[in-house]
């Protein structure tokens, strides 16, 4: 093993020690780290860490488990798969927020529907459903927390893997309450600079497509979709001369270059929570699947 020592993603290819993936149904972010990176290294996530403990007290999660090849984050959020091609494979599901109560809406009734201005309409609050819903975001905190971890420590690894791919992304997240509180960023290596910027146009669109789909489907695994939904409108997936951008809901919420001259960092806008950092990671893992089985 070679030491890990001056590279830089955004300028040395890098033999790959972890990757994003996309699981479609159900709806699921795959996380992948490579055994040799696992091996060697020294870097131990323990309980007592300050970072491990802020989480655990700022959204009370009851557990965390800092050991790899098995269930791993708060509260086990990311699913231990077994190995695959020298890499640990873990399911990160993403989880229902808006869930049922079993209850009749409070403002309808249950009818679904309600009086605006002399006109029936569907009910505002359940969407004519007359269903009463509530909003449990201890799951996707647990992912978006685990996520924050295991990336901080998957950031610098102490020697190459002996993998023959390299690494074309890698990713930065954090998680806090309020504003900003679902950030995340990143680098990537002029090999997908250079895939982005070669795609033709069929290809390009391909990957937009499926990239907005895996972001609709984790959003709305998340929340519940409404019939002819405008919200359909806010997902985006754009390729621009080697860069790219994403955009989800929220308020001007999305993934872009850190700046126009800076072809190999990526950054964020109005990322608020863990369920927007949770639905553009989804389009970002089809990003890095995607161009690594063209590559």
């Amino acid at each position: 093993m070679k030491d890990f020592v001056y590279k830089d993603i955004t300028r040395d290819n890098i033999p790959c020690w972890y990757k994003l993936d996309w699981q479609e149904k159900p709806p699921a972010i795959m996380l992948s780290i490579h055994q040799d990176f696992i091996k060697n290294n020294t870097r131990i996530l323990k309980p007592e860490l300050p970072l491990i403990k802020h989480f655990q007290k700022e959204f009370n999660f009851d557990s965390f488990c800092g050991e790899l090849n098995k269930d791993f984050g708060f509260n086990s959020a990311f699913l231990y798969q077994g190995e695959k091609d020298n890499f640990a494979e873990y399911l990160i599901p993403i989880p229902k927020i808006k869930q049922d109560s079993g209850k009749k809406c409070p403002r309808c009734q249950g009818k679904g529907k309600q009086k605006t201005f002399g006109y029936l309409e569907n009910c505002y609050d359940c969407n004519g459903t007359g269903k009463d819903f509530f909003y449990d975001w201890q799951k996707a905190q647990a992912a978006s927390a685990s996520l924050s971890v295991i990336f901080a420590l998957l950031e610098f690894p102490e020697k190459e893997t002996s993998e023959q791919s390299f690494q074309l992304i890698i990713f930065r997240t954090m998680t806090e309450r309020g504003m900003h509180g679902g950030s995340l960023g990143g680098k990537y290596s002029p090999i997908l600079f250079n895939w982005l910027l070669a795609i033709n146009s069929e290809l390009a669109e391909s990957l937009e497509s499926k990239s907005v789909s895996a972001m609709k489907d984790a959003y709305y695994q998340m929340f519940f979709k409404k019939e002819d939904n405008f919200l359909d409108y806010d997902f985006r997936f754009r390729i621009t001369n080697g860069r790219f951008s994403l955009d989800c809901p929220g308020n001007a919420c999305g993934v872009h270059p850190t700046s126009f001259d800076n072809r190999s960092e990526f950054t964020c806008h109005n990322v608020d929570s863990a369920a927007q950092q949770l639905t553009l990671l989804a389009g970002l893992a089809v990003l890095n699947s995607s161009a690594r089985q063209s590559l």
